[in-house]
Order: structure tokens, then C-alpha cells, then sequence
């Protein structure tokens, strides 16, 4: 009995322990299948990069291991060479939280480096550096409707185009940023927007993100501004006269001043000897000036001055300019630089963005204007017929002959100036830079024709031959601030019939013959009087009426017929060279005959300029001088421009070589010459063929994250 209790005692201990050993085995195979912990490698996050003002990147990360303190991590930045072998390029010190920062310069594609690091196991982990996405804004148009839209690409080295976050931001008066929506780009990383912009575009800016960054405290993302940053204004002190003042019973001299801006002026003269020129920017200049204003004559640069900042202006204080003399005010002459390589020549604002670069003319006060007084007693100064652009009523003597002169106006005599053009003469009396600004690209120090291979048109003022200054200019007309180069002027008169008469279509004594003024009917209170108009770059708005110097000749009846492409009776014509500025300038509309053409005198027929374009221009110089026009000089002469770098008003046109159906064999005017098929009309109003894909686009420029 007691032997078979002990035995039932015995089978059941060793069930229970049966049991245990069983829940034991399970339990042991669990944790047989974790890994040994000295064999995980350390985790690197990438929490923030970017892309600083003078080039260099930061990328600040956090970097964990289980059994490693963090500063026992060794960590090193490698870059993959063409031949997949690893190239060390320092090592990266994590601080005791795991915390660690590079900063260097990338010279190679993002996907080339990598970040590595090992812990006191040896245990290695190796990732590739990311990149913040990169944003290209390829296109900006205005649409009839007042909308514009913008175009472009969104890319980054590890996320898919789909998968990356923008948005349109603006930045108000107070710096603040105002979400303006999402924008979605495509699978291949196509965006677009179209909006109405109530203010200037470069009060607005693109944000993209990597969304697998959003969480991070700092997330991956760039930002560009969607239009670079440019100038303002240029404000300089001009005398308008210096006249004679009564004060305390003491006859003085005073000198009446006007500030001007020198952007929305064109070749502004009569500017002070020791002007202040304050230059006004639409964005933040840099906090550390690296590259300074630069002034030349044509001897070379003048001793140049360092700018003093005050928020979004620079300040240049410059002394004993000498007079009578044409100086070039420049900044940013990144002329021949398509991709900024080097630093040499940029102005960027605190944020890396680069400001389009700027070249404005001015003409210092001439001796004579500077240093003679008008006497107070003449009554309506700014009014005087003649004018006081000398203040010296002996310098009429210069032009006409009380005793000798050979015509009604009493002209000096041909005899006396060899066998130049008597006007051009009467011009470079002043003009070889005695008493006013010379002009060397005109002048000939041995009294030869003038240079330019532009044949002025006979006017019923005078006969003018080979470029004369008279076709262009009125001496007789008071200097302004609207007119400071003397431009033409004329008078309008409306009839009662509705009929006008220009005086520059018709002598004034057409009507007023033999003392019969009384008998003129009294039409002249219906005058307008107008000023012939020339713009260039910055002071072009595109219309028609800009350019009405040289449309008055280029009409089709005294020379080529220019003017069809310009306007028609619905206004300004569709024309591909019809252009909306977006680096600041007024433009919207036609290109001003300047872009292409030289005022007063070109190496080249047709007075071509030999460099072409605002921004990245061809370093080889365009060179036609004799000859016939033909398909080659054609192709030449248009992909100046039309190379794929070359900018005006801060936008470029597409090589034509980059797109279907173009070849060096063609002929531009073949498809771009209207129905004439000709250079003409594809030099002024090239059509735009649809089955090309051309496109105009930005010119693409540093960004703080680019």
C-alpha cells in the first residue's frame, strides 16, 4: 500500500517537472533567436542640410549605438571615386549626446559621398549623404487674364519627385511668412503655378521638403525665391543750372540740384563732380560686402570706394570726378560666367540669391555749365528758346558766323572744317571733350567722317550726310531731366479738320511765307509738343512710342520698314522678341532697338553690336564688317543669344541645336521670317513656329540651398 503511494508520488513530481522543463525549452528557444548585442552596428540619422552663402554645406546628424557611448563613435566622410574605391576625406567627432555636424565644400554630385560609422565592436554602418531637394524655376509668363504662371522641376538624390513637399510662400512687411498653398509636382517632378501676384515676385518664394524629413526638428528642405533680387533705383545729384542770387543785398551764386534716378534715365548728364550714389536693391544686400561698386572711365576703373549699408541701400561717396567726362557705374559683372563657378564678380544677398547685374552711364557737369552763372535778371530761366545747356551765349559763335556765315542761319562756312559734315563738325567742336563729353567711339582725332556706317535720312531741317548728330539731336532745345542728351523735339498741331502736321514733315515756313502769320489759321493752341524718344534696357516698357527715334526714319519710307513690327492698328504686334523682364527692369513688350544694335557707331554692318545679351554673354565677339548677309551670318549672329546661357532681362532662350528639327544647315529666317521668309522680320518679330519647342526661361542663379 505504501509502496504504491510512493510510486503515484513519484509520477507526478515528474509530470510537474516534465512540465517545467517543457515551458523552460520554449522559453530558451526565444531568446536564442535575439542577436548577439555586440554585433549592431550604430544608427546615423541625418537631421538637416544645407547650403551656405560661400558655398560650403552643413549637415547636422545624431548618431546612437547600444553598447558604444557616442563619443566613442568613430565617424568619417568618404566620397566614391570613378573606380568605387573609397576615398577618406576626414573624420567626424560626435559629441556625448551623439550630436555631430560637418561643414565642407561638395565639389562632385551629392550621391558620391557617404557618411560612416563604427563602433568598438568594429560593428560599421555606411549611408549615403542626402541632399535637399533641388527647385528649378525654368519659366515665368504673364497671361492675358493678369495671372502668371510659373513653371519648373523639383528633384532630390533619394526621394521621388511624388514624394517631396512644396509650397508657395510670401514674405510681408513685417518678415513674416504666409502659406499660399500647396503645390504638387508630378512623377517626374513637373510643378507649375498660376495666380495673380499683387506684388513684386521676389516678395515671394518656393519651399520644398523631403516628407520623410517633416518630423525632424530641422527638416530637409530648400527654399528660392521665385525671382532674383535686383536694383531699385540709382539716385544721383544732377545740376540743373547755376544761377544769380540777391541775398542780404550781396549778389551769389547758386546752384539749383535735382536728385535722379539713373535706372528709369537714360545716359543722364550733367551729374555732380563729387556725387553720392545711392543704389536701392529689392532685397537684403550682403552683411559682408566682398564685392565692391565698381566706376570707370574709359582711362580704366577709378579709384574705387567702399559702399556703406543701410538696410536694402548702398551708399558710395566719390570725390573729384573730372568733368565733362562719360563714366559706367557697375556691379555683378558676371558677364561670361554661365554658372558662378567662382565668387569673383557676384552680389548675393544673405541668402546666396544673386542680384542681376547692373551697367548705367553717366555724364559728370561740364566745366562751363559748372562754373557759369545765368544772370537773375533773365526771366523764365528753365524756359529760354535757346536754351543754356553752355550758359555762354559766346559759344554760338562755335556754329554760326555773324560776318562770314554762308546761309539764312548764318552757318560758319564748310571751308573751315576740311571736308567732314558740317553739323558733325559743329558737334565735335564741344564733343572731343574740351567743354563737353567726348565720344571716342565716334570721334576721329584726324578730323575724318565719323564712323558710323549709319546713313542718316535727309530732313527738311538739313541735309545731313553719314551719320550726323543733327538727325538725332536739336542743339538749340534746353537741357531736362526727361531730355538731358538733347534729343529731337517737335511740334503736333491738330487741324480743325482733325488733320496734323508734324514739324519734322514740314518747315515751318511751309505756312508762314512773306509775313502771312496772321493769316495762318489758329490750329497751334492744338500742339503737342513731343520729344523723340529712345529707351534702352532698363527704361524700355516695350511700346511702340519708345523707340519713335528711330521708327520716325525706320518706316518704310525713308529707310527699311521697322516700325510694321512694332505696332499695328490693334497696338503692339505678337512678336517672339517680345519679352516680360523679370530682373527688375520695366520691359513688356518688344526688345529696344539697343539690345542688338550700337547708337552712334559699330565695327559691324547694320551697327550690330559685337557682344550680345545682359547676362553669360559668348566670349567670342560677333564680327561682320564686310560682305553679303547671308544664312551663316544669320545663324551666327542669332545664336548669340540663342545658346542656352545668354540672358536678357533676366531671361534666356533655348539653343535651337537642343531642339527637334533645328541644324546648322538652316536658315533662322526660313521659319522665323513671317511670310517674307526674312532676317528682317525674324530679327524684329520673329514668329514662333509650332512645331518648335522652343521656350523661354529664367536664368538660373544661386539659392540658399542650391
Amino acid at each position: 500500500m505504501n509502496s504504491l503511494k510512493i510510486s503515484k508520488h513519484k509520477y507526478l513530481i515528474f509530470f510537474i517537472l516534465l512540465l517545467f522543463n517543457l515551458t523552460t525549452l520554449t522559453s530558451l528557444n526565444v531568446v536564442a533567436a535575439e542577436p548577439d548585442p555586440s554585433t549592431i552596428p550604430p544608427n546615423i540619422i541625418v537631421k538637416n542640410i544645407n547650403v551656405n552663402a560661400d558655398g560650403t554645406v552643413t549637415i547636422k546628424g545624431l548618431v546612437s549605438d547600444n553598447l558604444t557611448i557616442p563619443e566613442s563613435i568613430k565617424m568619417k566622410l568618404v566620397y566614391l571615386d570613378a573606380n568605387q574605391l573609397e576615398n577618406d576625406l576626414g573624420s567626424i567627432t560626435p559629441d556625448s549626446t551623439g550630436l555631430w555636424s560637418i561643414n565642407t565644400t561638395f565639389t562632385e554630385n551629392f550621391n558620391k559621398y557617404f557618411i560612416i560609422a563604427t563602433d568598438g565592436d568594429s560593428n560599421e554602418e555606411k549611408i549615403p549623404v542626402p541632399t535637399p531637394p533641388t527647385i528649378i524655376v525654368k519659366d515665368i509668363k504673364k497671361n492675358a487674364d493678369g495671372t502668371t504662371t510659373i513653371n519648373g522641376e523639383v528633384s532630390d538624390n533619394l526621394t521621388t519627385a511624388e514624394n517631396i513637399e512644396m509650397k508657395l510662400v510670401y514674405l510681408d512687411a513685417d518678415r513674416h511668412e504666409n502659406d499660399l498653398g500647396q503645390i504638387t509636382p508630378d512623377s517626374n517632378g513637373s510643378w507649375s503655378i498660376t495666380r495673380t501676384f499683387p506684388d513684386k515676385l521676389n516678395r515671394y518664394f518656393l519651399v520644398a521638403t523631403d516628407k520623410s524629413s517633416i518630423e525632424n526638428e530641422e527638416p530637409n528642405n530648400t527654399t528660392i525665391f521665385v525671382q532674383r533680387p535686383y536694383v531699385t533705383s540709382i539716385k544721383v545729384t544732377v545740376l540743373n543750372y547755376r544761377h544769380k542770387i540777391i541775398e542780404n543785398g550781396i549778389s551769389k551764386d547758386r546752384d539749383e540740384t535735382m536728385e535722379m534716378d539713373l535706372i528709369y534715365k537714360n545716359e543722364m548728364t550733367r551729374v555732380v563732380l563729387d556725387p553720392t550714389i545711392a543704389i536701392d536693391f529689392s532685397d537684403g544686400v550682403p552683411a559682408n560686402i566682398n564685392n565692391l561698386i565698381y566706376l570707370f572711365d574709359k582711362s580704366g576703373m577709378v579709384d574705387s570706394v567702399t559702399p556703406t549699408k543701410s538696410n536694402n541701400q548702398l551708399m558710395l561717396n566719390f570725390h573729384n570726378l573730372k568733368p565733362s567726362t562719360t563714366y559706367y557705374l557697375m556691379f555683378n559683372p558676371s558677364l561670361i560666367s554661365e554658372k558662378y563657378k567662382d565668387n569673383s564678380g557676384i552680389f548675393v544677398d544673405d541668402n546666396g540669391n544673386a542680384f542681376f547685374p547692373v551697367i548705367k552711364k553717366f555724364t559728370t557737369v561740364s566745366e562751363t555749365v559748372k562754373s557759369t552763372a545765368i544772370d537773375e535778371t533773365m526771366a523764365e530761366i528753365p524756359n529760354q528758346p535757346h536754351g543754356f545747356y553752355s550758359n555762354n551765349v559766346s559759344t554760338c559763335s562755335n556754329c554760326h558766323s555773324t560776318h562770314n556765315g554762308d546761309s539764312p542761319s548764318l552757318d560758319t562756312p564748310k571751308s573751315d572744317y576740311m571736308d567732314k559734315a558740317k553739323e558733325n563738325s559743329y558737334c565735335m567742336a564741344c564733343h572731343d571733350g574740351t567743354l563737353a563729353a567726348p565720344m571716342p567711339e565716334n570721334l576721329d582725332t584726324n578730323n575724318g567722317d565719323i564712323k558710323s556706317k549709319h546713313d542718316a535720312i535727309d530732313t527738311p531741317e538739313h541735309s545731313s550726310s553719314a551719320g550726323s548728330c543733327i538727325t538725332c539731336h536739336n542743339p538749340h532745345i534746353t537741357w531736362s531731366e526727361d531730355n538731358p542728351t538733347l534729343l529731337k523735339d517737335h511740334f503736333v498741331y491738330t487741324k480743325d479738320n482733325g488733320s496734323k502736321i508734324d514739324s519734322l514733315e514740314v518747315n515751318c515756313d511751309t505756312c508762314h511765307k512773306d509775313n502771312a502769320v496772321s493769316e495762318v489759321p489758329d490750329y497751334h493752341d492744338n500742339s503737342v509738343r513731343e520729344v523723340l524718344s529712345y529707351k534702352k534696357d532698363t527704361t524700355a516698357d516695350g511700346q511702340s512710342g519708345n523707340y519713335s527715334l528711330c521708327l520716325r526714319c525706320h518706316n518704310g519710307v525713308k529707310a527699311s520698314d521697322i516700325k510694321q513690327y512694332y505696332e499695328d492698328q490693334n497696338g503692339v504686334i505678337e512678336s517672339g522678341h517680345s519679352i516680360i523682364a523679370i530682373n527688375g527692369s520695366k520691359l513688356r513688350g518688344n526688345i529696344p532697338c539697343s539690345v542688338c544694335h550700337e547708337t552712334h557707331a559699330s565695327t559691324n554692318l547694320k551697327l550690330l553690336k559685337s557682344t550680345l545679351g545682359h547676362e553669360n554673354q559668348d566670349s567670342e565677339a560677333f564680327s561682320f564688317t564686310t560682305g553679303n548677309w547671308d544664312e551663316n551670318n544669320e545663324r551666327v549672329f542669332c545664336m548669340k543669344c540663342h545658346n542656352g546661357k545668354t540672358s536678357i532681362y533676366g531671361v534666356k532662350a533655348l539653343d535651337p541645336l537642343q531642339s527637334p528639327g533645328h541644324s546648322l544647315m538652316e536658315k533662322c529666317s526660313d521659319c522665323h521670317g513671317g511670310e517674307s521668309n526674312s532676317f528682317l522680320e525674324a530679327a524684329h518679330a520673329p514668329q514662333i513656329d509650332p512645331t518648335k519647342t522652343h521656350s523661354l526661361t529664367q536664368t538660373e542663379s544661386p539659392s540658399p540651398t542650391q
